[in-house]
């Protein structure tokens, strides 16, 4: 999926067409994929044990390509746009213990055992494989780095993974 949108960004740079890239990493809302297993039994699984994702809200990557629309003395640039913080599966079952007030699992799985419970719980192939890249690009370290850029476009910090899981956590709870 990601070499596709590099040949997509390779023909736009070669081509005269005026453009804008946004490289947003993994937005926040992802994490309600796992909403259900956290919910019925308290676990959130993952094929990244060990790698670090920098969720980012949606409203504020929203309001970040609404700003770069409306200004032109941003266009004609990529932005690597990450949120406040990267975190480990790990740390985001820690956060969502806190949260619900109860513990919370993390449960290594393979990319296999992933594919199939996303099948199971009725998410869409195509979903399932982009959501499935996302963990293991974070295993592999591709999508944890921290940037400043989006703090510097909205002139505010980015909202947080945390509190993205406060304002959702009835999505989390049986």
């Amino acid at each position: 999926m990601r070499r596709r949108s590099y040949e997509i960004e390779d023909h736009l740079a070669a081509s005269p067409l005026s453009y804008t890239l946004l490289h947003p990493s993994s937005c926040a809302s992802n994490l309600l994929y796992t909403a259900e297993s956290v919910a019925a039994e308290s676990i959130l699984p993952a094929a990244a044990p060990a790698g670090r994702v920098d969720y980012i809200d949606i409203r504020d990557l929203s309001q970040a390509a609404a700003l770069v629309l409306r200004e032109p003395a941003l266009h004609g640039k990529t932005y690597d746009l990450s949120g406040p913080d990267a975190y480990t599966f790990p740390e985001i079952a820690e956060l969502l213990t806190t949260i619900l007030g109860h513990e919370v699992t993390f449960v290594a799985a393979s990319p296999d055992e992933r594919r199939s419970a996303m099948a199971r719980n009725g998410i869409a192939p195509c979903f399932a494989e982009l959501l499935l890249s996302l963990e293991t690009r974070a295993e592999a370290g591709q999508i944890g780095t921290v940037t400043t850029t989006l703090n510097d476009l909205l002139g505010r910090e980015p909202r947080t993974v945390e509190q993205f899981l406060i304002e959702n956590a009835s999505r989390f709870r049986t």
